[in-house]
This record gives C-alpha cells, structure tokens and sequence, in this order.
C-alpha cells in the first residue's frame, strides 16, 4: 500500500497511520517536523506487525522492508526507484510539476 498523501482537515489520519493505530492499539504519535509516514505492514498468522519510518517532503526516502510471507522480505529501494522513474519522465510533463 502506498498512501502519498498527508493527512489534512477532511482526514485526520492517513491511510498508514489509521492501519497502525489498529493494529498497535496504543495510537503513532508523529513529530511535528515529519507527517509523512511511510510504514509497512507484516500479516501473519494470528499477529500483524507494522514497521514505520516518519518522513518529511523533500527528504530522501530510506529503505524499506516488503514482505512476501510471514518473516521474508525483500528491502525496497525507495529512493532510488522513485529517482531512475524521474529521470525517465517525460520533460513536458516535468515542467508542470516543478516549481
């Protein structure tokens, strides 16, 4: 799941932190410099673990561990995926997204 939105008025928690109050029951407290949350979540048998990496726009993205069974992930290279998608964007559409 990737939710690459904050959360804002109309929602007062993001996709990510609303699975993670549910399965951690003691609620994610952000830091007021970092209201992104990027998070990944474990599903097994009985338990569900989350792990989760507070962000803030324009940082790079660290790392981050995709789970394809209980126990065995594979580490996502955020940063640099979302880097080589950029560099093969079309430049047209580039200017309408950059400042």
């Amino acid at each position: 799941m990737v939710d690459l939105f904050p959360s804002g008025a109309a929602d007062s928690l993001s996709i990510g932190k609303f699975i993670w109050d549910d399965i951690d029951g003691r609620g994610l407290e952000l830091p007021p410099e970092k209201t992104l949350l990027l998070a990944s979540f474990e599903a097994g048998d009985p338990a569900v673990a989350a792990y989760g990496e507070p962000v803030s726009c324009g940082e790079d993205l660290p790392d981050m561990p995709l789970f394809l069974r209980t126990e065995t992930y594979v580490s996502a290279p955020l940063e640099a995926t979302y880097q080589a998608a950029w560099k093969g964007f079309p430049q047209a559409l580039k200017g309408l997204l950059e400042p």
